[in-house]
């Protein structure tokens, strides 16, 4: 006898996103959301302009859907942070 499980997880990939909330309405109680976080903290007043979204931003999406895990993704090289640890800090408990 064999046993085959299929575990079926609902997933929201977003890619370069400065504004989520007009997938917030198909994209409750995900299971997974893959958020881009290209910009620091520090830049996410530069989010609209550019595109982007900073790690603050996607843990405040990724709460207001209620999902339950948040991967982030499309990390910038270019762009340093002095918070790194607080950011991580702040969107582990979203």
């Amino acid at each position: 006898m064999m046993l085959i499980e299929i575990i079926l997880l609902r997933t929201v990939i977003l890619g370069d996103t400065c504004d989520s909330s007009q997938i917030a309405p198909s994209a409750q109680r995900a299971d997974v959301v893959v958020h881009e976080c290209t910009l620091p903290d520090e830049m996410a007043q530069l989010a609209p302009a550019r595109g982007h979204s900073s790690p603050t931003m996607a843990g405040t999406f990724a709460k207001a859907i209620a999902a339950k895990r948040l991967v982030l993704t499309h990390f910038s090289a270019r762009y340093t942070s002095n918070s790194g640890e607080v950011s991580k800090r702040r969107i582990s408990s979203f």
